[in-house]
């Protein structure tokens, strides 16, 4: 995985390195799973160099494949280049600023509908992760919610009050064609109430 991502930059690993002040044996250790691979530090290191390629990555996904795929921002026209790198930077120095706030932090894209007009599709959000031993903490609010076959979903949560188990999940657009729009399971691995949210960027027309 880390390997893709390097390759993502377009960068050779001596580039890379070089670039972002990085040993090139430690790079290519952490590559190839050597003297046991890539560490949670060397995560860290390796989300920051990558986050100033504009590449955003979790440390879920670059250490376990859990969550959201890594993203790489797509080249703007020239004529609105200058103004759309300021945004791009702008919010991923907030997910940086975000992580390094929060132990177990967790971010996605809206990828449809269900909870317009309050999120809407293409918005950047984050939470903070919770298990079901303490869903009760954060149950009855908009949630990031990863079932365990790893979809992600954005719903309102409550909790059953016969089976503390299991989690109510609410779509609150009643026009949208989503799948799972109102379903109660226990097929979860964990919710993250929504802490932060950024709009998807677009150009503004003028006249």
């Amino acid at each position: 995985r880390l390997k893709k991502l390097r390759k993502m930059t377009q960068l050779s690993r001596k580039s890379f390195c070089k670039k972002h002040n990085i040993s090139a044996g430690t790079l290519q250790n952490w590559e190839t799973a050597r003297f046991g691979g890539l560490t949670e530090k060397g995560a860290k290191i390796m989300i920051k160099a990558l986050t100033e390629e504009k590449i955003i990555c979790s440390f879920e996904w670059l250490m376990f494949q859990v969550g959201q795929t890594p993203q790489i921002a797509q080249k703007p026209t020239q004529k609105i280049k200058k103004t759309y790198e300021n945004e791009m930077d702008t919010v991923l120095k907030e997910l940086n600023y975000f992580y390094s706030l929060h132990h177990s932090p967790f971010h996605t894209i809206v990828n449809d509908d269900s909870m317009e007009p309050i999120y809407k599709k293409g918005q950047t959000i984050c939470g903070e992760k919770y298990s079901s031993t303490v869903w009760y903490k954060v149950t009855n609010q908009i949630c990031i919610v990863q079932l365990t076959n790893k979809e992600i979903l954005l719903r309102l949560t409550r909790t059953v009050k016969d089976d503390p188990t299991k989690l109510e999940l609410i779509a609150l657009n009643p026009l949208s064609d989503c799948n799972y729009k109102h379903f109660i399971t226990d097929k979860i691995d964990f919710i993250a109430p929504v802490l932060w949210s950024r709009c998807k960027w677009e150009p503004k027309e003028h006249a």
